[in-house]
């Protein structure tokens, strides 16, 4: 046995435990072997932000038996079945003096890895992003994928089969625009994975957590303290605080409103005059409208259309010297038959798709390229996209939407597979909009808010 930073790890006739600050996180022996790898081929199919996922799973393997080595920094250990199959867990703390547990198989064929963290039959979990359904995850498997949330919160009942017939867009009970892969124990530890893969953490066994990845790596991190608020501190400063709000978010409240300018101004003294505190406005509509059968719809071109919002720039001022503020909306796609788009098309700022052509997606009778936010150019691009026609605008806010929608068979500028950025993208979207408001001094003041999001 020895133990270094809090890490106690003892060997056995047939394993090894790893303990962390007295808790239990790994227990292996070759009968209960705590790590699985294999192969797969993902088979997965998008419409419209809902996600079809399959595994076409070639092998999934037990490694039984386990080589610990000790190290300056810690420990490797070589978890192997025979000769052919093998992979390799450096056990240490990361520069902050956390757990780190990073796994590697050594074949990169093996693109899957299930490892299973120690439990208590009495533990409660809570976390893995914004879960609509369960507040304990105890006892479910929780797929962490960025999608929209469906219809419906159970594959049983007939409006969400009715749903996935029409569109495929019945959901499940653990579907979710923001999942995270974190969560915290009741025994005041949390686990976070450094990776953006599919991922499915699995609370279903009594003596065991199932961590899922498809990939042929993963990073786990690990914190503890004695209460919760601590503990929230630790996880909070892995994982980053948000900024405090602007003040005017809490002085009134901010109507939805779509029609225009002046259909804005007739709302809004409606609700003055009824005695309503109002402090913003948020018009979608700003860049104008597309008619669909399914009726109207944003157009992605993220300018002010002057049509549909005449002296908008003016009322801005006005609205604001009132108290009331403007905000609009935009998201990482650029309709295709506009100019904005045509312009990212000739810089060569689209993602791709199999052939090297322009990737554009189908949104519900229009189609819209991608903006590949993994090439710099590209990046800055659309950052001064919205410093220049939002920011100057006057907007307030914005939402920017639609960071789950990347599809997994276009092609990156990071030559990564959409498949691995799929989950990376909200956080790399929101980036975007963060750094336009830091670069123009405007943190604190103009705010944006997204319903996707994964923390890294």
């Amino acid at each position: 046995m020895r133990t270094l930073h809090n890490i106690e790890l003892k060997n056995n006739e047939s394993g090894f435990t790893l303990h962390w600050e007295n808790r239990l996180i790994l227990s292996h022996t070759a009968d209960a072997p705590c790590l699985w790898i294999g192969a797969g081929v993902a088979d997965i199919d998008m419409f419209r932000g809902n996600f079809s996922i399959k595994d076409k799973l070639n092998e999934k393997i037990a490694l039984t038996d386990a080589t610990v080595t000790q190290q300056n920094a810690g420990w490797a250990i070589r978890f192997t079945r025979g000769d052919a199959v093998s992979a390799t867990l450096l056990v240490g703390v990361d520069e902050t003096g956390r757990l780190a547990l990073k796994l590697k198989n050594d074949a990169p064929h093996h693109n899957r890895i299930w490892l299973r963290l120690a439990a208590q039959p009495d533990d409660h979990i809570y976390g893995c992003g914004e879960q609509f359904s369960y507040f304990d995850l105890r006892g479910k498997p929780f797929p962490l994928w960025t999608s929209e949330q469906g219809v419906g919160r159970n594959k049983q009942t007939y409006v969400t089969w009715q749903a996935d017939c029409k569109e495929n867009a019945g959901g499940d009970y653990y579907w979710t625009f923001f999942p995270q892969p974190t969560f915290v124990s009741t025994q005041k530890y949390f686990c976070h994975v450094d990776n953006s893969c599919y991922m499915n953490f699995d609370f279903s066994a009594p003596d065991f957590h199932e961590l899922a990845f498809w990939e042929d790596n993963a990073t786990l991190r690990f914190d503890c303290a004695e209460t919760y608020v601590d503990l929230l501190e630790k996880l909070t400063g892995l994982l980053g605080r948000q900024p405090e709000l602007p003040d005017w978010v809490y002085d009134g409240v901010t109507l939805g409103i779509q029609g225009g300018t002046e259909v804005c101004q007739q709302k809004l003294d409606t609700l003055r005059k009824g005695g309503v505190k109002v402090n913003g406005i948020w018009a979608q509509d700003w860049s104008g409208i597309r008619m669909t059968s399914f009726g109207k719809r944003v157009m992605w071109n993220w300018k002010w259309n002057s049509e549909l919002y005449p002296q908008l720039d003016e009322r801005i001022q006005q609205w604001k010297q009132e108290g009331v503020q403007f905000l609009s909306y935009i998201n990482p796609y650029v309709a295709s038959d506009k100019d904005l788009c045509e312009e990212a098309a000739k810089r060569g700022y689209l993602t791709k798709d199999a052939d090297g052509k322009d990737y554009h997606v189908e949104f519900g009778e229009f189609y819209a390229g991608v903006i590949d936010l993994t090439n710099p150019e590209a990046y800055d691009w659309y950052k001064e996209v919205i410093k220049k026609n939002l920011i100057e605008l006057g907007c307030s806010g914005w939402m920017a939407d639609f960071g789950e929608y990347l599809p997994t068979d276009t092609f990156l500028h990071n030559g990564v597979t959409a498949e691995i950025m799929h989950n990376a993208w909200p956080a790399l979207w929101a980036k975007c909009n963060y750094e336009a408001l830091e670069e123009t001094g405007k943190l604190g003041e103009i705010l944006f808010f997204m319903r996707a999001g994964l923390h890294r």
